[in-house]
């Protein structure tokens, strides 16, 4: 890679990101799975297109075919420093 900010994903130049978490049962256990969203501007935004991420055919194939749990959703605004590092906030 060239250093060029163009060769970058949007993800890694936005200042603003969010990090949306869903559940699912697996046998007797919990199991947490979650997605990075770069291009939303509100938390609802970012749960829908996770969401639509998460339904996907090959996502549902990872899981076995199991249902997510619709009770249960995290959602978590990253937000990078002047330094560009990545923290997360809770929404």
């Amino acid at each position: 890679m060239t250093g060029d900010k163009r060769t970058t994903t949007p993800f890694l130049r936005d200042r603003v990101g969010w990090l949306v978490g869903f559940r699912y049962r697996c046998d007797s256990r919990t199991v947490r799975c979650f997605y990075l969203v770069c291009d939303a501007v509100t938390g609802r935004q970012a749960q829908q297109l996770a969401a639509a991420r998460a339904c996907s055919t090959a996502e549902m194939q990872r899981r076995g075919h199991r249902p997510l749990d619709a009770e249960w959703v995290q959602i978590q605004r990253l937000r990078r420093d002047g330094i560009g590092a990545w923290h997360l906030a809770g929404v």
